[in-house]
């Protein structure tokens, strides 16, 4: 037993020995279980530790985010499933009429209001939901609740011109501006992070210059101490240059672009492109030269030409000449090189019957 959980007289903290299986070869398992369960008997003999019965509103918002993202990784629906029971009962137990609550203890709500933490990681833990939801789950209703939230910190909190306050009520001689990580992220980073997601799924321009004037007010502090403000600058490079996750979102939400590479793909990178009803992206050879072809490069090398599906020829009400355009739904394959990480760009352009927006240009890094 000493030796199978390298167990020593000295120990390894505080003169005792924490039980673990050191690295190396797997254990024997048949030798393993018998042992186990003596030592679970010699420790049903003794006092139980107290059980922690609080909820606390940011860390599960954190653990939701974690649990989405984990599905979309690794294919398991259930870990997304996981986190929006996890998310309903959050908002069936602290959501009030005026804004969230900080806890629950035995499944009832505390007084303490909710603080800026609290509700920008449980923002971004249902922006998570709607990013990472399985096909044929709503993807809006969380979004929306996001959305409102997003409301509720800048009516709260105070200006984004001086960041915002820890608390809704000032406390003390001065308003405690969070912007150190602890166990979380700082609250001003996951409320900039929030807001820059937020704008990049909806049409929120309001939230975009929210997370600018945040932003502004706080980068240069985060540049003082950034091992201890790790969060405000991860936040503020999203908001600059985008997101760096396999999912992301241009155009105000009318296109959500989805990449996966290697596991089930092979030796390939296919980027999946949902384009919103009522939308398109110009075709990879539009039929008018001022139109951002749709175009892809991996490892500086452009998608092959009969790679690109055929294109819809339309007219639009912008323009009466027929275009060649992409909507509802786009799929390419890429071949990847054996050496790995390799870098991907996608340029597209959206545009909507009346209007072309700007031209975006995400990259990917491919492992």
């Amino acid at each position: 037993l000493s030796a199978l959980f390298d167990i020593t007289e000295a120990g390894d903290f505080e003169g005792a020995n924490i039980l673990h299986l050191p690295g190396g070869d797997s254990p024997d398992f048949a030798r393993l279980d018998p042992l186990l369960d003596r030592l679970a008997a010699a420790r049903a003999a003794r006092p139980r530790p107290a059980t922690d019965r609080k909820i606390l509103l940011g860390w599960n918002g954190a653990a939701i985010a974690m649990l989405a993202e984990a599905a979309q990784v690794t294919g398991r629906a259930d870990y997304w499933q996981a986190g929006a029971r996890a998310a309903r009962s959050l908002l069936a137990t602290l959501r009030t009429a005026g804004g969230y609550r900080h806890a629950a203890i035995d499944g009832a709500p505390t007084a303490t209001p909710a603080q800026l933490s609290d509700l920008a990681a449980l923002g971004l833990g249902l922006v998570a939901l709607h990013d990472f939801a399985p096909e044929g789950e709503a993807r809006a209703p969380w979004l929306a609740e996001a959305r409102a939230i997003a409301e509720i910190i800048r009516a709260g909190f105070g200006p984004a011109d001086t960041g915002y306050r820890m608390t809704m009520q000032p406390e003390g001689f001065s308003p405690v501006i969070a912007i150190e990580d602890g166990n979380l992220p700082s609250g001003n980073a996951m409320a900039l992070m929030l807001f820059a997601r937020l704008s990049r799924r909806m049409e929120a321009p309001e939230l975009e210059v929210e997370a600018n004037r945040l932003a502004a007010a706080l980068s240069g502090l985060a540049a003082e101490i950034p091992d201890q403000r790790a969060g405000l600058l991860t936040a503020i490079r999203e908001l600059a240059e985008g997101e760096a996750g396999p999912v992301r979102y241009v155009s105000g939400g009318a296109v959500r672009v989805e990449m996966r590479a290697g596991g089930s793909e092979g030796g390939a990178a296919r980027f999946t492109l949902d384009i919103k009803p009522g939308w398109h992206i110009n075709a990879h050879l539009p039929l008018e030269d001022y139109f951002i072809p749709t175009d892809l490069e991996v490892a500086g090398t452009p998608l092959p030409a009969d790679a690109w599906p055929a294109p819809r020829i339309k007219a639009l009400g912008f323009n009466p000449a027929p275009l060649a355009l992409y909507e509802t739904r786009l799929t390419l394959t890429a071949p990847l090189p054996d050496t790995r990480p390799v870098s991907a760009r996608l340029t597209l352009q959206a545009c909507s019957d009346e209007i072309c927006l700007e031209p975006q240009e995400l990259r990917f890094v491919l492992r």
